[in-house]
């Protein structure tokens, strides 16, 4: 009998060693503060991707500890608990049952503009719409330093302009400058977007120029103010004293994009829009019109501008490689 008892005794500790997952040990975060954690790191790393791709480790280390000190717990602490939900899996699909839930209801946020009031009501997205409202050469190329007429552009007709508008200027860009060995990057030259307002206030918007004929892919974003309304946009692939061998600039374009329910286009507009696709050759001089080579594989740097932004795709390391290495048999 005793020998049976202690048999039973054994099964029944065994079975409770085998389920004592089941009970969450201690320091492993409770399922709803796990969600929550998880709920802000999937966001940021969202953000970090299409934004920061190329950001240093030690810059997402402070992204991921700022997440940790919100929630008040440590990263170990974090890991820990990360350990023991990915062994038990059951719990950890539904916490990610109830994180799909969450982003849908993030999502649907966005399209109801709950974080854009001043479009709020019974709009939709179906009411944004966007314009190219200048019309480049899709080649430009000029040999040696650019003057301004060759890279210089501006939009007065304000017909074509409203608050609130977003303005996407993209391009490919493949500067050479004369000496790519000690300056990489021009000191006293940029590339410029400015948007000027009824008030006689401006914001601009510019990068450095990097001369060693890598080719890179901008994207320069404007964001317009709801009380301010633009009159003007200026802009140039090439502003400044420093001097070039040739400079070629491709795709270019300049995109309105704007809320057609608020900022209908008026029949005006319509003619002046008209004749901008039908004379995309008409504004910037182009000393020779070139066909494309095949462009560099890229990645994305980004940078945060204030009230606008700008995104750069720069060439892979093998493409800079191969550059230098040409440039180097050509001196």
């Amino acid at each position: 009998m005793k020998r049976h008892r202690f048999f039973v005794v054994a099964l029944l500790l065994l079975g409770l060693l085998s389920s004592c997952s089941q009970w969450r040990p201690f320091g492993v975060l409770k399922p709803d503060v796990m969600e929550d954690v998880l709920y802000d790191i999937h966001l940021s790393e969202a953000v970090l991707l299409i934004k920061y791709p190329t950001m240093r480790r030690e810059d997402q280390r402070a992204c991921y500890d700022a997440i940790f000190a919100k929630h008040g717990i440590t990263k170990e602490r974090f890991e820990k608990s990360l350990v023991w939900y990915s062994d038990e899996p059951k719990r950890m699909v539904e916490i990610y049952e109830h994180l799909d839930l969450r982003y849908d209801q993030l999502t649907n946020d966005v399209k109801t503009y709950k974080y854009h009031t001043e479009l709020s009501g019974n709009l939709t997205l179906d009411t944004l719409a966007h314009v190219d409202i200048y019309g480049f050469p899709y080649h430009i190329k000029t040999e040696g330093t650019p003057t301004a007429d060759d890279v210089d552009f501006e939009v007065s007709e304000s017909l074509l302009l409203s608050p609130g508008d977003r303005y996407v200027l993209r391009f490919y860009h493949k500067p050479m400058g004369y000496d790519t060995v000690h300056f990489d990057t021009l000191h006293h030259s940029s590339i410029r977007l400015t948007v000027f307002y009824s008030d006689g206030s401006s914001h601009t918007i510019q990068s450095p120029i990097n001369a060693k004929g890598l080719q890179r892919r901008f994207t320069i974003t404007h964001q317009c103010p709801d009380t301010l309304t633009p009159v003007r946009i200026t802009g140039s692939f090439f502003s400044g004293t420093d001097s070039l061998k040739w400079l070629r600039v491709d795709s270019a374009t300049l995109i309105r994009y704007y809320n057609a329910q608020i900022n209908p286009l008026s029949a005006e507009s319509l003619i002046i829009l008209d004749s901008i696709a039908q004379e995309s050759h008409r504004r910037i001089p182009v000393s020779n019109r070139i066909h494309g080579d095949n462009a560099f594989r890229n990645r994305i740097t980004n940078l945060n501008l204030g009230e606008g932004s700008m995104n750069v795709r720069l060439p892979n390391k093998s493409a800079e490689r191969e550059a230098n290495t040409a440039t180097k048999k050509g001196g």
